[in-house]
């Protein structure tokens, strides 16, 4: 019932003067850099009733991974299915074998208990 985004505060920075305007006038997809491999990670803290966990997923270029995570999401529900209604991915899936599907396209992931 939480969400919490963190941003490093010279990132943050970055965004404080973005206008509509401006953001409007940059390009819909980033140009293809070889120098530039769009390096992410997401990382997740969860906490609950049993305990703490903390699991990230890390890649290059957002947009490609984007493309292949929809893609072998539709594959899995024209193969397989998913219960009816509105599910989140990881409702809808085995959210590790999904992972692991996407450790071709150089996504690789870990997940671990915390200390309380």
């Amino acid at each position: 019932d939480h969400v919490e985004g963190v941003a490093d505060t010279a990132v943050a920075t970055l965004f404080l003067n973005i206008t509509p305007e401006f953001a409007e006038s940059l390009p819909e997809f980033p140009r293809d850099d070889p120098n530039n491999p769009d390096r992410f990670v997401v990382l997740a803290d969860v906490t609950g009733p049993s305990g703490a966990a903390r699991g990230y997923a890390e890649g290059t270029n957002t947009y490609r991974f984007t493309a292949v995570a929809a893609a072998e999401a539709a594959i899995r529900l024209a193969t397989d299915g998913a219960q009816p209604g509105v599910l989140a991915p990881s409702q809808a899936f085995d959210a590790a074998n999904v992972l692991d599907s996407l450790a071709t396209q150089g996504i690789r992931w870990f997940v671990s208990n915390m200390e309380p």
